[in-house]
């Protein structure tokens, strides 16, 4: 008898990275609805085949292709979660009734294009920005078959942070040689010219003797690195007045960074750059500043947010509410996965309910 859900992620750390959290959601969510089983694909050799969650080695995944395709048979849907540009799952897992959820970026955009052919297969391709929606219809996929879902996040209790004004970043790198695009070298620069703000850096471990170097270089004094898994980042998002994403562009954060939609559930407003996928979203529901990825704008920003500070901090939940809701999260993948088990013909979405509370993003 076959399972309803398969659910395919590569190195699934739910205590460290978003687009594990977010199968993670979905996979004890719909648990009592749907028989469902997860499979992680790690760098590591970690081996686990008992239980709900799954891990197989990353290096032998390529000798094990036909166990994996024998895998995906044995479940009515399939649902991978990785970037547009991923060539190892996808290619089997398109061929049934599946669906993917395009959580993360690709090193370029022209990963759509070679991947179109299997992006064509889903029934459904899940987006978690407009921009993405967008890139899709452009290179040819079904209008009907695009779905824009964004994570979720959770609205807690707004604690006002102490003095001086804080700024946290806790989005580090997961691979090497990122620095500069997630706009550390941005960060150390303008901490030069803030010396009243502290900078409060969340780290992976990962460059942290580059990241150290760095700071030395800089001679800054107003920066806190943390440098281990923390148990419950709530406390830091309440310490801080504000998150900063400063990316140079468009791969540089995830889609819908989740350190923005944590930040703005604790209350606290995001600085973000334009090629940040929520910049548009923050600019029209005033729960931030967009600013250019340059030193000066990084410093304006910041002096502007602590400004306005009152105005923007007010408006952060009412975003997370009207767009970022864990209900419409579950409920949104809970009618996709009706619709494949009935076996339904793929219908568009009414454009109402595709819009209602997603303004226009970047």
């Amino acid at each position: 008898m076959k399972l309803d859900v398969a659910y395919w992620i590569f190195n699934y750390m739910p205590h460290w990275e978003a687009a594990s959290k977010e199968a993670q959601t979905l996979l004890h969510a719909l648990n009592g609805k749907f028989r469902s089983q997860l499979f992680s694909l790690n760098q590591s050799y970690r081996i686990a085949l008992r239980g709900q969650e799954k891990y197989l080695p990353l290096p032998a995944a390529l000798p094990a292709l036909p166990l994996l395709d024998q895998l995906a048979r044995r479940h009515r849907i399939n649902h991978l979660f990785s970037s547009a540009g991923e060539r190892l799952l996808m290619p089997f897992v398109s061929k049934r009734d599946s669906l993917i959820t395009i959580c993360k970026e690709a090193i370029s955009v022209d990963a759509f294009e070679r991947n179109r052919h299997h992006l064509a297969r889903f029934r459904f391709v899940v987006v978690e920005s407009e921009r993405h929606q967008e890139i899709l219809q452009q290179c040819g996929i079904e209008e009907r078959r695009i779905r824009l879902i964004y994570p979720p996040a959770t609205v807690t209790p707004y604690r006002a942070a102490q003095p001086p004004f804080k700024v946290l970043f806790a989005s580090s790198p997961t691979r090497r040689g990122k620095l500069l695009s997630r706009g550390l070298f941005l960060i150390l620069s303008a901490a030069e010219r803030l010396r009243d703000v502290r900078f409060i850096l969340v780290w992976r471990k990962r460059d942290h003797d580059a990241l150290r170097d760095l700071i030395e270089r800089h001679r800054v004094d107003n920066i806190s690195v943390i440098n281990h898994y923390v148990d419950d980042m709530g406390i830091l998002y309440d310490s801080a007045h504000v998150t900063i994403l400063p990316g140079l562009d468009h791969a540089s954060f995830k889609p819908a960074p989740q350190s923005a939609l944590d930040s703005l559930g604790h209350g606290k407003p995001v600085l973000v750059t334009p090629t940040t996928s929520i910049a548009n979203l923050v600019a029209q529901r005033g729960c931030g500043i967009v600013f250019e990825p340059t030193v000066s704008g990084f410093e304006n920003a910041v002096r502007e947010a602590m400004v306005r500070y009152d105005e923007l901090q007010r408006r952060c939940h009412a975003v997370v509410q009207a767009c970022f809701s864990r209900e419409a999260f579950v409920r949104g993948y809970e009618l996709l996965y009706e619709d494949l088990l009935q076996g339904a013909p793929v219908k568009c979405a009414p454009r109402s309910s595709r819009a209602r509370g997603t303004p226009t993003l970047g």
